[in-house]
Formats: C-alpha cells, sequence, structure tokens
C-alpha cells in the first residue's frame, strides 16, 4: 500500500521499523499515539481526518484493498451521494475484517484496467466505482440515479461504463445496469427520465427527444 511519507497513519509493522518496538509502545500508551485498529498506528492523539480514517480502514484489510463504489466515485468528484459507510473492494479469497460503517465487497476480476493508475489510495476507476455502486446500491432506483448522474456530471462515459461491464464476469443487476447504461446514452440524465423512457417502450409509445435546444416565450436558448 503506497503512503505519503508525511501521512500520521502507518502499520504497526512500519512504525516499529521506523522507531522501534519499544517506541512505539510507550507513544501509544502514553496517549501520544492511538490505535484506531488492530496492526494500525496514528501518530497523534487527536481526532482523525475524513482522510485519516479512509486510510486506517484500508490498512486495517488486504494489502491490496482499493477503495471503492460510491465511496472512490465521490473521491474523484461525484455528488449527491456522499455516505458515511466506506465501502472497499478486495481480490477474492481476500480475508476481510469486518469493522463499524464499513462494507467490504470481494470481486475475481480486479485488475490494472479497473485501478486507478495515479491515485495516492488505491481506488477504482470512476467507470468501475459507478458500476459497482449501482450493484451495491440499495434500490434499482437509486442505482440507475447513480449511473445517470455520473454521466450527467461528466464523472464517466456510457462508452467506459459498459467497457467496465464487459471486464466484469458476474455483477448483480446487470440487465438493469446495461438497459440503463443504453438509456443514458440515448441522452436520459436521470433516473425519472429513464423510467419515463421505459414506460414508452414498453407501451409500444414513440420515446421522446430529450436533452433538446429551444427558445423560450422571451426568446432565450434554454
Amino acid at each position: 500500500m503506497r503512503q505519503s511519507p508525511g501521512l500520521p497513519v502507518i502499520t504497526v509493522a512500519d512504525a516499529n521499523a521506523l522507531y522501534g518496538e519499544g517506541q512505539v509502545r510507550w507513544m501509544v500508551t502514553s496517549g501520544r499515539w492511538q490505535r484506531p485498529a488492530r496492526g494500525v498506528v496514528v501518530r497523534h492523539s487527536g481526532p482523525l481526518s475524513p482522510n485519516e480514517h479512509l486510510w486506517c480502514e484500508l490498512l486495517v484489510q488486504s494489502s491490496r484493498a482499493v477503495v471503492a463504489g460510491v465511496t472512490a466515485a465521490s473521491l474523484d468528484g461525484l455528488t449527491r451521494f456522499d455516505t458515511p459507510t466506506v465501502f472497499l473492494l478486495v481480490p477474492h479469497g481476500s480475508s476481510i475484517r469486518r469493522r463499524p460503517g464499513v462494507v467490504v465487497h470481494s470481486s475475481t476480476a480486479l485488475g490494472d484496467a479497473d485501478l486507478h493508475p495515479a491515485r495516492l489510495q488505491r481506488r477504482t476507476r470512476p467507470a468501475r466505482s459507478i458500476i459497482d455502486a449501482g450493484a451495491w446500491a440499495a434500490t434499482d432506483l437509486k442505482a440507475q440515479a447513480l449511473i445517470a448522474s455520473a454521466v450527467q456530471q461528466g464523472l464517466v462515459t456510457p462508452t467506459a461504463l459498459s467497457a467496465a461491464v464487459g471486464r466484469l464476469a458476474k455483477v448483480h443487476r446487470r440487465p438493469l445496469i446495461l438497459e440503463t447504461i443504453r438509456d443514458v446514452s440515448g441522452g436520459a440524465l436521470s433516473e425519472y427520465e429513464i423510467l419515463f423512457n421505459r414506460l414508452c417502450r414498453r407501451s409500444n409509445l414513440p420515446t421522446p427527444t430529450r436533452q433538446w435546444s429551444r427558445r423560450d416565450s422571451a426568446g432565450r436558448w434554454r
């Protein structure tokens, strides 16, 4: 796991290598440092920042754990879907440590094409993050909203989403996700536009033209 040299959150093993086991033990027992989880130390005694908390949860899990789903998408700029729950992803077969407020999924498909090459906190690329977020969402409507919003906000393209789905042998809600990608490719940029579009198709009604520029009564473009 790559870490910033100045980051307060490190593994106990790294702290022991840097300072010596006795010094680390004394810093923790004296209250100057803290151990928020087994195997992790924080080199200060104050509250953890959101960034430090995320580092802590990553280090608690497998060394190959990555930030994923809506947590990763939010870090890359997705709005409207912030949640205190931290979503992580580990390779299939990794041991998972249960932690409050943390959801850890495993995947047999977690290759370089799905991982962001430059982020210091290892995380999935936006397209994979959105596909996972849709698969892990509490409802179908929430899954559709995530996909539509990610495209509307310019975080991902339908092409990138399709490629991310294609790399996954299994994904929850695959038919719904693929249909939603087709809808946003056609211009539906909200979950309600998607639902209306499907209602038209299932009722054999013509689908409406979307995202069409027009002038209002005052002559301004809308």
